[in-house]
């Protein structure tokens, strides 16, 4: 190595150990490493033009002539470089001046353009989603009738292991195939797609610990790192008052804390979420259990003892030891490092109509030639997506078309509604402690999702409706459609943030109402006050009343004509037919002529007056 490249070395060094030890803000080792990689490529241009880091970053035209060559990726953290180093002092911390180049607009506009290319993680479409939580549920209703078998066949391979430790080959080419005839596990093995062997034994279980990890981003919308750093002992049942227990998965995340771990929680539920630990919790006994170690629940032990630790410890493996006690989780957990086998009973083959959906969702995206998302191609699973799901449809439950994915998601959407919806003390706990960590949890993205659920709904009955609209509010969005002032996707989006819109089905098509609605109390079961009284959030629809109706009329056929409930449900059921007919007699959008049903205009007996 050159004394010119060792001197490059040191000025590269010198630039991160300012970034570590001056900055204001603590970053994460990902944001470390992406710096550093642009250090590193200025670095590389410097060498090539014979000339130091510094002679580069002090002359105007050195530092325009890198930025015209540096990637599109890159120039995000180059920005970051340029304004941290200019922050500091030129004479006692950097010793020299950086100028500001002449390439500095030109970098900021493709920075942002690169920027704004970024894509939101796709949300599973509806039937996929359903598709995925029932095959979920099925491999684990296979993994627990199995395991029992699979955990004594991983005792006497680790006992044959240790009798053949001198000879280990044996224990693959003359005790594997004995092994696994023995407890009957070749055709287990195939249904995995793992090979016939102790090797294959090691692989089945990563394959478990990828399906429990799938499982429980699905039902507590945690991060890749998140599951993947769990300790062993993490469920937490708390009684919440009243006999409700709630169920927390608690671990550590890196998102809160500028890259560095902190202590935090998800709710789940006992039955989804909570299956698959224990699932996750067999699966690494056996291999704790082959190296004579057992997890404690000391809270110290908690990051010592990984709930997904990895296969490579154990014995007859031997690619890596644990460090003072301590063991590393798997780094193999990826979801499509699965067998292609697995994959497709886990993942269905796109179909026109999910991209129909998708296209709902995100109607700016071009969906229809993306690669990605091609027809006839199996979906391709991230677990950011099953976070995003999570969060959009336990929100949207009008959205949600399929009953089975609703019945599904029900207890999970209540938990999260009561832990992380608006006004919940968890959330407001957060948003005491540190709104910028709020914003990092699950329970922000809850919240998110409910903006994102109400905008769809908003579209999809609203913006895009066919049919005339009536009542105050539908009348006034008619209007503006017949004009063509269509509110934007960003407009909405800003509307619903600040709270100055909202929306929400109701019996009779739509609500406008923001906050809790005053009109809507006591037992009623149908929607008659607020026709009767004009309510100006009102958003009617003709198609929707006529099936109230119907519900009403049976209602009130199964009361009897004596009671005192059979006249309020009667005149209720008065007033909807009375708003029915002036709404199919309403001939156009921009007709103003709709006029609140009176209850005074309406008889006890249910007689116009």
């Amino acid at each position: 190595m050159t004394p010119e490249r060792i001197a490059r070395i040191r000025e590269v060094q010198y630039l991160m150990f300012l970034r570590m030890y001056r900055a204001e803000r603590i970053l994460s080792i990902k944001s470390f490493v992406e710096l550093q990689l642009v250090l590193r490529d200025l670095a590389n241009f410097a060498e090539a033009r014979g000339c130091s880091v510094r002679e580069i970053l002090e002359k105007p035209e050195g530092l325009d002539a890198y930025i015209s060559e540096v990637r599109d990726y890159q120039c995000i953290p180059l920005r970051n470089w340029i304004f941290f180093l200019q922050g500091l002092d030129p004479t006692t911390e950097l010793g020299f001046e950086l100028p500001t180049p002449g390439q500095w607009r030109t970098l900021g506009e493709r920075a942002s353009d690169y920027q704004k290319g970024f894509k939101q993680h796709e949300p599973l479409p509806t039937r996929i989603y359903v598709r995925l939580i029932n095959a979920l549920e099925a491999e684990l209703e296979t993994i627990e009738a199995h395991i029992s078998t699979v955990q004594e066949a991983m005792k006497k391979t680790a006992k044959s292991h240790r009798r053949y430790k001198a000879k280990r080959w044996q224990v693959d080419t003359i005790f594997g195939p004995v092994l696994l005839e023995n407890h009957r596990l070749e055709a287990l093995l195939t249904y995995y797609g793992c090979e016939r062997s102790t090797q294959g034994l090691a692989g089945l279980l990563t394959v478990w610990q990828r399906i429990a990890k799938i499982q429980i981003h699905t039902f507590s919308g945690m991060r890749f790192g998140e599951a993947q750093s769990l300790p062993y002992h993490c469920m937490k049942f708390e009684e919440v008052g009243q006999g409700h227990m709630a169920a927390w998965i608690v671990g550590t995340t890196t998102k809160l804390n500028g890259g560095r771990n902190q202590w935090a929680r998800w709710v789940t539920t006992n039955r989804q979420g909570f299956r698959a630990v224990r699932v996750a919790q067999r699966v690494a006994d056996m291999i704790y259990g082959a190296l004579g170690v057992k997890p404690t629940a000391k809270e110290s032990d908690n990051e010592k003892y990984h709930l997904f630790v990895s296969t490579s410890y154990l014995p007859w493996k031997n690619i890596q030891d644990s460090i003072n006690g301590e063991f590393r989780p798997s780094q193999n957990l990826h979801v499509l490092s699965m067998p292609d086998i697995v994959l497709d009973r886990l993942l269905p083959v796109i179909e026109p109509g999910d991209i129909d959906e998708l296209d709902a969702i995100e109607p700016f995206r071009d969906w229809a030639t993306d690669p990605e998302f091609a027809v006839g191609k199996r979906w391709s699973l991230k677990s950011h997506q099953l976070r995003r799901s999570l969060a959009l449809y336990a929100n949207a439950s009008g959205l949600v078309k399929s009953s089975t994915l609703r019945r599904q998601l029900k207890h999970l959407a209540d938990e999260m509604g009561f832990y992380y919806g608006r006004g919940s003390t968890f959330a407001k706990n957060f948003l005491k402690e540190d709104e910028k960590q709020f914003h990092k949890h699950i329970a922000f993205d809850w919240e998110d999702g409910d903006q994102e659920a109400q905008l769809l709904a908003f579209t999809r009955d609203v913006m895009n409706e066919t049919e005339t609209l009536h009542g105050p509010a539908g009348i006034y969005y008619d209007r503006r459609k017949e004009r063509g002032e269509v509110l934007s996707e960003k407009e909405l989006k800003k509307q619903l943030k600040q709270g100055t819109m909202a929306y929400k089905e109701h019996p009779l098509g739509g609500c406008t109402h923001v906050g809790n609605c005053e009109k809507q109390k006591g037992l009623r079961l149908t929607s008659g006050i607020c026709v009767s009284e004009a309510c100006k959030s009102l958003i009617g629809k003709h198609s929707a009343i006529i099936k109230v109706i119907q519900l009403q009329n049976a209602f009130v056929g199964r009361l009897d004509p004596d009671s005192i409930g059979y006249a309020m449900e009667n005149e209720e059921l008065d007033i909807l037919k009375v708003t029915e007919l002036q709404w199919r007699q309403k001939p156009a959008a921009g007709d103003a002529s709709d006029q609140p049903a009176s209850r005074a205009g309406v008889s006890r007996e249910g007689k116009n007056v």
